[in-house]
């Protein structure tokens, strides 16, 4: 079986998206023998002391040794792992593979890859090799377009009983056959929400993110409605949400991070004390709140098991949010923020150790790949 393990770009403009960034130390063998060219610091640039790699090329040579230096499963399995950098992704390379894990490439990554991307669609060139190999693709295809779907996932969670903060979206494709109905309809309900934010389906982090004192008017509405639809980013829509006035303020953000079904760690975020407020690993002291966010989480996890069809998960970060009844902290007042697959890890509160968390997701993502050999 020969699989292809899809690390990202390469560069000083991808370090927004890979962030995190594990040391080279001996109680890393796996990171011993890794090629100059993936080796940078700890801020993920390659100057100074280049004593660090990025997760994504950590987790590769990780996996790789856990296949290979510890249980010599390649051999055994007749496994051929290749590690191939996003940008030297092709068609015929992905057809001649049996099996693609490319869960370390965002494909909303930003400057896209010019050779993987069309004149319409920022990376659609990758899209299209991915749609025609799905039944190889690791992620699956299917969940990956919903996560990356703002419109779709939100739509999707609450037919499965998982509360969201309300949403109303908006198509490029629909927007220029009534736009003054569809202006008119966002304004109302935004008097009705009292605050509300614009999410552009397919943005990154906070860009060309519309804030509460955007909206002022109808005006300001349509303006950024045709701000976001110019942009050289070509978004297929826009999420206007209602914007939940005590969030992060009598409850935490708790964002949850699974490996497979177990969960591993959480990041804690608070909007206080300003103007920074705060964001760490979980404590004892987080236990109350982190017990309902648990129960929460549960929930979402299940509901995208079918998605994988027996195959085992990789990593999920669930984000959960309070309160959809302003001040009520309960569990039914928990809502869905965000779910994430390649989501940032936040590794840096736990120093040099980062959590082990290279070695733990090679241990996931081996059982993934030797899953997938067994049904070849």
């Amino acid at each position: 079986m020969k699989v292809i393990f899809i690390v990202g770009p390469q560069g000083n403009k991808y370090i927004s998206t890979y962030n995190d960034t594990v040391k080279i130390t001996p109680a890393r063998p796996w990171l011993h023998q890794i090629p100059q060219k993936f080796k940078v610091n700890e801020n993920g640039k390659k100057q100074n002391t280049r004593d660090h790699v990025r997760i994504d090329i950590a987790t590769a040579f990780a996996t790789k040794w856990v296949l290979d230096g510890k249980t010599n499963q390649l051999k055994k399995k007749g496994i051929t792992f290749l590690i191939v950098p996003a940008n030297k992704i092709t068609a015929t390379l992905v057809k001649r593979s049996d099996f693609v894990f490319h869960h370390w490439f965002d494909k909303l990554v930003r400057p896209p890859i010019k050779s993987l991307s069309t004149k319409t669609t920022p990376n659609g060139k990758y899209q299209s090799i991915i749609n025609a190999n799905a039944h190889k693709m690791f992620p699956p295809v299917k969940y990956q377009h919903l996560v990356y779907d703002k419109c779709a996932y939100y739509k999707f969670f609450e037919k499965n009983g998982i509360n969201t903060a309300p949403t109303l979206c908006v198509s490029r494709k629909d927007y220029p056959l009534q736009k003054n109905k569809t202006i008119d309809k966002i304004w109302k309900i935004s008097k009705i929400w009292k605050e509300m934010f614009g999410k552009p389906v397919h943005g990154t982090d906070s860009g060309d993110v519309g804030r509460p004192y955007d909206f002022g008017t109808r005006d300001n509405i349509a303006s950024y409605i045709k701000r976001v639809f110019k942009s050289k980013n070509k978004y297929p829509a826009i999420v206007f949400q209602k914007f939940m006035t005590d969030f992060e303020l009598n409850f935490p953000q708790i964002r949850l991070y699974y490996l497979g079904e177990k969960y591993k760690y959480s990041v804690v975020e608070w909007k206080t004390p300003t103007p920074n407020g705060t964001s760490r690993l979980s404590r004892l002291s987080d236990a109350a709140s982190l017990y309902k966010a648990k129960r929460f989480a549960s929930k979402v996890h299940a509901a995208i098991r079918p998605f994988f069809k027996g195959m085992p998960k990789y990593l999920t970060r669930i984000d959960v949010g309070c309160c959809m009844e302003e001040g009520k902290v309960k569990l039914k007042n928990l809502f869905l923020n965000e779910i994430e697959i390649l989501a940032g890890l936040y590794l840096f509160y736990d120093g040099e150790r980062r959590l082990n968390f290279d070695y733990e997701m090679a241990k996931q993502a081996a059982k993934v790949i030797l899953f997938k050999s067994k049904k070849n």
